[in-house]
């Protein structure tokens, strides 16, 4: 859904005690709100005004950023799983630093 942003829709924050740049706010051509955002070990998403939803649970770590400062076309997406294992001990996962090209503006 990233990509179908309006550019200049998008707002990178923080979901109350998260941290920073773990939540992304922006508006797409069909639908007037998408929201992802990171809350304690879950992902969740949330179209419009409805229902918020998990997306995934187990989540590390979720940063949104631009990787260039002049381009608001280009976004990184970076997120990192852990599970924890036997004995207390915890896996940790980098699943993805991803560069979404934004369509719109």
């Amino acid at each position: 859904r990233l990509r179908q942003a309006e550019a200049s829709t998008i707002l990178v924050t923080k979901h109350t005690s998260q941290p920073p740049c773990s939540k992304i706010v922006f508006d797409t051509v069909s639908i007037s709100s998408m929201s992802f955002w990171q809350d304690g070990r879950k992902l969740w998403m949330q179209e419009g005004s409805g229902t918020a939803k998990v997306l995934a649970e187990n989540l590390r770590y979720l940063v949104f950023s631009y990787g260039e400062t002049d381009n608001d076309n280009i976004m990184s997406v970076s997120v990192t799983f852990e599970k924890d294992i036997y004995s207390g001990r915890s896996k940790a996962l980098q699943m993805a630093v991803e560069k979404v090209r934004i369509m719109n503006d």
